[in-house]
């Protein structure tokens, strides 16, 4: 059963032992594969998720299927901005910044002893490696800038000579446009 209940995921994840890892990993497996079957799919999951405080997590997109073990992103290349979901967060999905590339090192364990990620693959490792720091996709949401035009009210507060707000382009939007 996929935990839901965001106290419980914010715990930080240990090392797993090798006499551990293919089972967690099954369980990982039947998790994933039980949670589409209920009509809610997902492409990763990480231990904490399923309530084992482990760093071992899956990825499974179409026919590819990484384990990752007890690893770490050690090289990071570009950023973009991505719309994420978490099993654990039922119907949420929010914008995350994350890197476009990734090297993931240190996974003897795992399926891939180093590991070159690029696009929806690198942002899912970067998303169930959280997992393992207690770190959600709420905590690292970027939150979109109010866009304000020439016209509105300046976001400053400052009033002109008859009371009224100052218009952004009579008032800080001037600063910013030279």
């Amino acid at each position: 059963m996929i935990i839901t209940d965001i106290e419980k995921l914010k715990v930080k994840s240990e090392d797993a032992n090798e006499d551990e890892v293919k089972k967690i990993l099954d369980e990982l497996d039947l998790a994933l594969k039980l949670s589409g079957e209920r009509g809610v799919p997902g492409i990763g999951l990480s231990a904490p998720q399923i309530g084992i405080n482990k760093k071992i997590a899956i990825i499974r997109i179409g026919n590819m299927k990484i384990d990752l073990v007890n690893c770490e992103i050690t090289k990071k290349f570009d950023k973009i901005l991505f719309s994420e979901g978490c099993l654990s967060l039922p119907g949420k999905t929010c914008e995350v910044e994350r890197a476009k590339q990734i090297i993931v090192t240190n996974n003897e364990l795992g399926s891939h002893k180093a590991l070159c990620a690029y696009g929806i693959t690198s942002v899912c490792i970067q998303h169930e490696m959280d997992h393992w720091d207690g770190i959600l996709m709420l905590d690292r949401e970027v939150k979109k800038q109010k866009i304000i035009g020439p016209n509105q009210p300046c976001p400053c507060g400052k009033l002109d000579q008859k009371g009224k707000p100052k218009k952004y382009k009579k008032c800080c939007g001037r600063k910013n446009n030279g």
